[in-house]
């Protein structure tokens, strides 16, 4: 810091100095007496001048903010003394500008000076100088910068010198090349003219940009398949003509040796384009256009053409899923995770090439075969030689700096089985025991192991030969795959030439069809290993086939295979380790290899003979090698990319701990922290941080810290609480809780977790520091091992750091606090701050978990935000979200007062106003009353216990009180607790919900209140442990209590709500009360909070403080329309259930019953059916015939189309009949139906005026309950 201050004050004096010399040289420029070229010089040293004062200033002040010792005032002053030195610098640069525009003019505008000037005072980014490598191609780019330092004469040839070695990169030519001279003024000259010979001749450039362009040629003619985009293409070629035309190769003196080569560099559609586009026409005495200019022009043109096209086909950024309907985005999402039978598992998309750090073969390290015969010491031996980590195996770190997330399934450390020291240390096959999990079986059952496969699939080995050579590759029978497929590796090293080229669509599992491909065909030629049989056959294309599939382990059951003579060509006794699969056969061959010989194998599995050797399949017996983990293949497919058809997650085989029940992650949890936790030498426990499974790595946040650091430093800064937070830091330092990061690890890879200060004035740490990360409390179970009452009680007190709860007596205190105090000592944690009802300490009001105790009444209040501040401010749609969540009140004391703010911010939403907005001034003077009464809630009081003591000798029933309004539903739960003595009533728990802003009718609204109020009993009554007490509900709506008690087929909304409410309550605990008597009525509408403290809702009606004899009594009366209107239409209702006066008309409207049809028993589809009414039918003609003098012959043969479509008519006719009571039925009344001519009822439908098909424009009614019309549509669809 002393250093910036004396350059600040060195900069200061040169500032003051250029100052006095403009100011006389001003002086004398009034008097005509200065040159202004002069007066220009000595402006432009003053303004050098002001801008190093201005950086020195800048680094001053950083170094005073962070310093710890520098008070504010002192920065605040340094601050004014640089802004006095800015008004100076501007006072005298604007005297100074007007004096020169006066003599700016000779034969320039002033307004050009002007922008000029303006332009000047930006600041521009520095360019920074190119390095040079001493590579031929970067010359140009490289001398284009340079020769701008290399002709300004105002640089002396020393300074040159200087930027040409800076220019230089280190350890290059070129830097060799500089090097070579002396840095002086004498040598630059020859340095220049050295790099111009050795870098810069213009016939090896020429050559340089030549050979580029051949390049592209020779890629284009050898990988005609790896097509470089055309906007890409056009812009290399456009590049090297751009760097041969600074050369002086132009088009027009060398155009017909460059134009071969570039029409040589393009894809065939755009060369046949090309050849096609019409020469311009060129004007008499005009000459005409290069050749190449013209292919340049016409490139160009294609390129804005493609950039056209691609801004109106994407140019909204919508994806192709935001232009769907719902359903569609459903059927497009399950097309997308839909399995598929087509081919194998591979790893998705195409990965990074994988060497193997122990044998150096293409495949992951931890599935080596190799290193699985190792022992765990010659395994370190070569990953400490190849520098390779212990835990992951890869290259480049050690196992102590490791940031995998792997886990090993055997002993759940931080490393790859295959380096399990606990696997390691075994031996010997074990036979899986016999009460393996049914569900894991089922996912085993499709997959192959590292060490060793499962389930055994169809591979062997063949040669793949051209007419030159020949190899052998590794095969894959998949008849599940509708097409053969082959590997374009093999395809280029066989050099096979296609013979066509195809756009296919794969068909996936569940209907499913992928995005169209282009699979060019080749004809493979194959030949068995021992060339016996050989075949030709045609396969597509594809990049990578499937993942690696592993090889089964020795086992007993392979001596079976040589007893019959059964010879692999693939397997642990042919090869070490397996190869990559280079050919897929699919149905469409697989069937022509197979000889039809198979063989059952005692273990269970099938060797199958094909003409190219023989295979093996089936699950392998249960010999379980404990070394190694599984890994599953399984078969799928998402699009039409082969490599693409089998990730896991497309089939919903995610990992497993995202298919875990939260329950179950909770047990897991707590079982790792049982078996974990330890008491240190300190007496403390200690346990392992609960990572999470498979979690990715953490990123490197150090630039978030620091800015996180800068805003906590000056927050503290202003609040004048530096110096104390950071006292805490230095004494947490000496206890050894944190610890300084050493400097040779600063800059290594870390997460870090920001951190700041929160304050709690009346806490005995009123500031102390907080990290930016959320650690989940789970249950200390683990430390109570003690049989003490007091202790269960205990663990169910705790909330984060409080601990809550009731006693009924001092003694029962006194117990619980000493043995409290005594459990948790064992793990070093003190309890303190004991507070209880009544206890004489200086502080009556306690703060308990968001609320405000008053210890010495027992009651509790609510905390009331400020709102001195937000009275005179702008009201917006933000600020009422803010203030209507400002008051806590979980129990819902107030629920109906806070239940306003939330009606005025849906009527925001109906108005569509914007979040910071102004709201209107109706909105405003609202939401101010209401917030201006919110400073009553200090004087509302609340009994904290609500039942009586002692508790065992009462008699508890709850009540759970619902209603609803068009504004808002509510449900209130009171307890009612009767003594010998007394009646008591409490207030438990209240909720208000505002009403949804679409039209919802009132029966609908009190039907939602009445299921918020059965779950809000649930949940309460589980928390307070008194599931087993008696309950009552009460509503005042009788539709609702009649569509609970009543068994009916209800439709779908209240159908669904209602069997929630009975899951959660029964059904005769239901009653009915007159509206004035229900409590839920004031929360439904809402109220202030004088309304609020004048009837004292919150203890209870007084009449449920009375018998229950005296309660009051309704005569309940149905409304039939709300009944009638909540059936569902097509329902068979059972009259009993209803009452009799609504019994007639529900009775109509539902009178359609599944009649069992004569035809039903004995057809089992649709077309059986028809085509047995259609031999009735010819029977009976036949018959008449026969009774007739006609001579006509009768029908015989097959059925023919008029009689089946004759036979289809009277099924549903038939149907009709059965179902609807004519034209007029209750059911058709929405319908506009009308009997054809065919007798059949038919629909009047939208488009009857379309030249269509007549039954397409009238479609026939039929009920979809039928069973006959249910066949029909099972086999239509």
């Amino acid at each position: 810091m002393d250093a910036a201050k004396k350059t600040r004050t060195v900069m200061r004096t040169a500032f003051t100095r250029a100052l006095n010399d403009l100011t006389v040289r001003l002086t004398d420029a009034n008097s005509g007496a200065t040159d202004l070229n002069e007066l220009r010089v000595f402006l432009q040293v003053f303004e050098d001048n002001n801008k190093a004062l201005e950086d020195a200033n800048s680094v001053y002040i950083t170094c005073l903010i962070g310093s710890g010792d520098v008070k504010e005032e002192m920065i605040e002053a340094e601050i004014k003394s640089n802004d006095e030195y800015k008004r100076k610098y501007i006072r005298a640069r604007m005297t100074a500008m007007t004096h020169l525009p006066a003599v700016a003019n000779n034969g320039v505008n002033n307004v050009e000076n002007l922008t000029a000037d303006a332009k000047s005072t930006m600041k521009l980014p520095k360019i920074e100088l190119r390095k040079f490598q001493g590579d031929v191609k970067e010359w140009l780019p490289f001398w284009s910068q340079f020769k701008k330092i290399h002709e300004d004469a105002t640089i002396s040839k020393g300074d040159k010198f200087q930027y040409l070695i800076q220019t230089m990169a280190p350890q290059s030519r070129a830097a060799e090349l500089v090097g070579s001279f002396p840095p002086v003024e004498t040598n630059y000259d020859s340095a220049i003219a050295s790099l111009k010979n050795r870098f810069g001749r213009d016939e090896v450039l020429v050559e340089v940009y030549v050979r580029k362009l051949l390049k592209l040629v020779l890629k284009n003619v050898m990988k005609p398949e790896e097509r470089i985009p055309l906007s890409s293409l056009y812009d290399k070629i456009e590049a090297q003509l751009r760097a041969l035309e600074s050369l002086g190769v132009t088009s027009d003196k060398c155009g017909a040796m460059l134009l071969p080569l570039v029409e040589s560099s393009l894809p065939e559609e755009i060369l046949r384009a090309w050849q096609r586009h019409p020469v311009p026409v060129v004007a008499e005495g005009e000459q005409n256009e290069e050749r190449l200019t013209q292919l340049i022009k016409f490139l160009r043109s294609e390129v804005e053409n493609e950039e056209r096209i691609t801004i109106a086909m994407h140019g909204f950024d919508l994806k192709k899923d935001e232009r769907k309907t719902s359903k569609q985005k459903q059927h497009s999402d399950s097309a997308k995770n839909t399995p598929s039978a087509i081919s194998l598992h591979a790893q998705g998309k195409p990965s990074k090439q994988l060497n193997c750090v122990f044998c150096e073969s293409e495949h992951a390290s931890m599935k080596c075969e190799k290193a699985r015969k190792m022992t765990l010491d010659e395994k370190k031996s070569v990953l400490q030689r190849k520098n390779a980590c212990f835990n992951c195996l890869k290259i480049g770190h050690q196992s102590r700096v490791c940031r995998g997330n792997q886990k090993c399934a055997m002993c759940s450390r931080r490393h790859v089985v295959l380096m399990c020291p606990d696997v390691n240390n075994q031996s010997g096959v074990a036979v899986a025991p016999s009460n393996v999990d049914d569900s894991k079986e089922k996912v085993l059952s499709n997959s192959n192991q590292t060490r060793g496969a499962d389930v055994i699939l169809q591979t062997l080995h063949a040669k793949i030969r051209n007419d030159r050579e020949e190899c052998v590759v590794r095969l894959f029978f998949d008849p599940g795959s509708t097409r053969s497929y082959i590997a374009k590796d093999i395809i280029r090293r066989m050099r096979y030439e296609p013979i066509s080229e195809h756009k296919l669509k794969h068909s996936l599992f569940g209907n499913v069809t992928s995005e169209v491909k282009n699979h060019k065909k080749y004809l493979v030629h194959l030949s068995s290993l021992d060339n016996s049989y050989s075949c030709n056959f045609k396969a597509l294309d594809e990049e990578e086939i499937c993942a690696q599939i592993p090889l089964w382990e020795e086992q007993p059951w392979m001596d079976e295979l040589e007893g019959l003579g059964i010879k692999l060509s693939d397997g642990p006794c042919r090869c070490d380790h397996a190869a990559p699969i280079r050919i897929l056969i699919g149905a469409d061959i697989a069937g022509k290899l197979m000889t039809g010989r198979t063989k059952q194998l005692k273990c269970g599995l099938t060797a199958i003979e094909t003409h190219l050797g023989w295979t093996l399949m089936g699950q392998v017996p249960k010999y379980v090698d404990n070394n190694f983990a599984c890994q599953v293949i399984s078969m799928f497919q998402r699009e039409a990319c082969i490599s693409d058809l089998w990730e896991l997650d497309v089939i919903g085989i995610n990992d497993p701990i995202k298919d875990k029940s939260r329950k179950a992650r909770d047990d897991e949890v707590l079982q790792r922290f049982e078996e974990t936790v330890t008491v240190n030498e300190e007496g403390r426990y200690a346990v392992c941080l609960p990572w999470i499974e498979t979690h990715p790595i953490l990123p490197n946040n150090k630039e978030l810290a620091e800015k996180r650091l800068v805003t906590t430093t000056r927050k503290l800064r202003s609040s004048s609480m530096y110096d104390e937070y950071n006292r805490v830091l230095q004494d947490w330092l000496t206890q050894g809780i944190i610890e300084v990061v050493p400097d040779n690890e600063i800059d290594n890879e870390a997460h870090y977790l920001p951190h700041r200060g929160v304050v709690k004035r009346d806490s005995t740490t009123p500031l102390r520091p907080v990290f930016d990360a959320s650690a989940k409390y789970e249950s200390m179970k683990s430390m109570f091992k003690n049989p003490e009452k007091n202790l269960p009680k205990l663990m169910e007190s705790f909330y984060v750091d409080n601990c809550v709860t009731s006693l009924s007596t001092m003694t029962e205190v006194e117990q619980f606090m000493y043995d409290a105090s005594l459990a948790m000592s064992k793990g070093a944690f003190e309890l303190r701050g004991w507070e209880n009802s009544g206890s004489k300490t200086e502080c009556r009001d306690i703060s308990v978990l968001g609320l405000i105790w008053d210890k010495s009444d027992d009651t509790l209040r609510l905390m009331v935000p400020p709102i001195e501040k937000i009275m005179n401010e702008k009201i917006t749609k933000r600020v009422i979200l803010s203030y209507s969540h400002r008051v806590f009140d979980p129990l819902g004391f107030v629920c109906l007062v806070m239940i306003t703010p939330k009606l005025l911010l849906q009527r925001t939403w109906v108005s569509k106003i914007k979040w910071d907005d102004e709201v209107d001034d109706e909105m405003q003077n609202e939401f101010k009353k209401w917030l201006s009464s919110l400073i009553q809630l200090n004087e509302l009081r609340f009994p904290r216990w609500t039942f009586v003591s002692p508790i065992h000798d009462a008699n508890i029933t709850f009540h759970v009180f619902c209603d609803a309004s068009k504004k808002a539903y509510a449900a209130v739960i009171f307890a009612r607790v009767e003594c010998a003595s007394q009646i008591k009533v409490s207030f438990i728990t209240a909720k208000a919900r505002v009403a949804p802003v679409t039209s919802v009718s009132i029966p609908r609204l009190e039907l939602l209140a009445a299921g918020m109020g059965a779950r809000l009993a649930r949940s309460t009554l589980s928390s307070l442990k008194m599931i087993d007490k008696k309950i009552t509900y009460w509503s005042d709506s009788s539709t609702v209590v009649f569509w609970i008690q009543r068994n009916c087929p209800w439709a779908p909304f209240v159908a669904n709500r209602v069997n929630e409410i009975r899951s959660l309550s029964n059904s005769d605990e239901w009653r009915h009360i007159p509206g004035e008597s229900n409590p839920a009525d004031l929360p439904s509408r809402g109220c202030t909070i004088n309304t609020l403290r004048d009837v004292n809702w919150w203890n209870g009606p007084e009449w449920l403080k009375t018998h229950d004899s005296e309660w009051p009594v309704s005569n309940v009366t149905y409304c039939e329309d709300e009944i009638k209107n909540e059936i569902r239409k097509t329902a068979k209702v059972d009259e009993s259930l209803l009452g009799s006066d609504i019994v007639s008309e529900v009775t109509q409207l539902n009178r359609t019953e599944k009649i069992q049809s004569f035809y039903v028993p004995q057809v089992s589809n649709f077309r059986t059916a028809v085509g047995a009414i259609a031999r009735i039918k010819r029977f009976v003609s036949n018959y008449r015939l026969r009774k007739s003098i006609n001579s006509e012959e009768p029908v015989v043969g097959d059925l023919t189309i008029n009689e089946m479509k004759d036979a289809e008519r009277t099924l549903f006719r038939i149907v009709q009949r059965e179902s609807f009571n004519g034209i007029d039925d209750v059911q058709l009344r929405n319908m506009n139906v009308f009997v054809a001519e065919d007798g059949l009822m038919r629909m009047k439908s939208k488009i009857v005026e379309r030249d269509d098909d007549f039954s397409f424009r009238y479609p026939t009614v039929l009920p979809g309950e039928n069973l006959l019309v249910q066949m029909m549509i099972v086999e239509t669809h």
